[in-house]
């Protein structure tokens, strides 16, 4: 947003897009981040009662998911202290009485102020052009959203996430951390709470994609407003996340993994008079390739002070239909290690290795963790990365080359 507000544009912005707030780097902001609503006793945030223990003891962020509904119905609790909101420090009533007299959903919230925006910004043709930012928390933990949308997935109407016994033997992730890192015990405590392993991943995964179809809507509500008014004609719109997620794949529930099911997100990108709605790009991409993406469509001059360091590349060339590039893709991730200095001697001297790494091509998952241990997937054959080829014969000339290409990536 700075380097638009310094090309002339507007700067506005609703809800979860960074894990700071500073009003100074907006024009506008209509809500600040709240991860409601969730469960109330009458005294504190408390994960939702029909979540069976001990996955309950995880607490009322992590440990909480299933429909709103009217709760702690022979309390002296008032009504609207049931569920609660909390937003810049400040816990506010969450009314739900049912699913027609209730109170909007943070995410709603935002769309709708978003929407309003639009219809603002349209109706005073202004003459600066427009940055906004719109962040929804769901399906970020925990997973409460109105009933209809779990309605939509009964028990048996959607599969679970394929899975292999014993997938995470040839894996390094939990080797970097003490205690365990939180996505396997979380696993571990989820299929514990339920008489079998697939009656507790179906009980999360229908809140997850309730969670999911909840946000479409209020994407919907956004793009609805922009197809609407004449602002479509000329208003680039991207749609992602932050990050993916491990349904119980490698026992593992939770972001912070650089395996595939963490790492990939959904990335739509529509550029009047270039993209088409039928298009569809295999090319392995990042986030932080936005950023130039950005700067190349919309043109902008940015000042000294805003040109940081970034490995991002463009990718305006994927989205011309028929348009040829030169050399490789790679995607980029990167995880938080807990360790400040570096556990592998060779690369004692580079710093950014410091932490734990990933690049994906058209073909390879190549992971390099903090301690120097490595993990090699080859998708051509084994997309569900069932097998690490790190350390085979076989392979070892591709893996150097792997490793290779992200230490150039980290040092550009």
């Amino acid at each position: 947003m700075d380097a638009f507000r310094a090309s002339g544009y507007q700067v506005l912005g609703t809800g979860k897009i960074m894990h700071h707030f500073r009003k100074r780097e907006w024009d506008e902001f209509g809500f600040q981040v709240d991860y409601g609503p969730i469960a109330w006793d009458g005294n504190n945030r408390v994960a939702l009662d029909t979540v069976p223990e001990p996955f309950r003891s995880e607490g009322p962020i992590d440990g909480s998911f299933g429909p709103l509904h009217k709760i702690f119905e022979n309390s002296d609790v008032s009504l609207d202290t049931q569920w609660v909101c909390r937003s810049s420090g400040i816990t506010r009533p969450f009314k739900y009485k049912n699913q027609f007299d209730r109170d909007r959903t943070p995410d709603e919230k935002s769309a709708i102020w978003a929407k309003n925006k639009i219809d603002q910004l349209a109706k005073d043709d202004a003459v600066s052009p427009f940055f906004f930012a719109i962040g929804f928390v769901r399906p970020h933990t925990p997973l409460h959203v109105p009933s209809r949308w779990f309605e939509l997935y009964g028990p048996d109407s959607f599969s679970l996430p394929v899975q292999r016994k014993n997938d995470r033997d040839d894996t390094y992730l939990e080797h970097q951390f003490t205690p365990s890192h939180k996505g396997f015990y979380r696993y571990q405590k989820l299929i514990s709470s339920y008489q079998t392993e697939e009656e507790g991943l179906r009980a999360w995964v229908q809140a997850y994609l309730a969670s999911v179809s909840a946000v479409d809507e209020c994407i919907g509500v956004v793009v609805n407003a922009l197809k609407s008014k004449d602002l479509w004609k000329n208003t680039i719109l991207i749609v992602t996340s932050d990050h993916g997620y491990q349904l119980g794949q490698k026992e593992f529930l939770f972001k912070g993994a650089l395996w595939e099911e963490s790492m990939r997100i959904p990335l739509l990108v529509r550029v009047p008079g270039m993209s088409d709605e039928s298009d569809r790009v295999d090319a392995p991409v990042s986030l932080i390739d936005i950023y130039p993406t950005l700067v190349e469509l919309c043109d902008l001059t940015v000042p000294f002070s805003n040109q940081v360091k970034r490995v991002g590349v463009s990718i305006k060339p994927l989205l011309n239909p028929g348009s040829q590039e030169k050399g490789e893709r790679i995607a980029l991730g990167v995880m938080q290690s807990e360790v400040v200095e570096s556990l592998d001697e060779r690369w004692v001297n580079e710093p950014f290795l410091n932490q734990h790494w990933t690049i994906r091509t058209d073909q390879w998952r190549y992971i390099r963790y903090q301690d120097g241990s490595e993990e090699l997937y080859d998708h051509l054959t084994d997309p569900h990365e069932w097998h690490n080829l790190a350390g085979a014969p076989s392979h070892a000339e591709k893996q150097k080359n792997l490793a290779k290409q992200l230490r150039k990536a980290l040092s550009e």
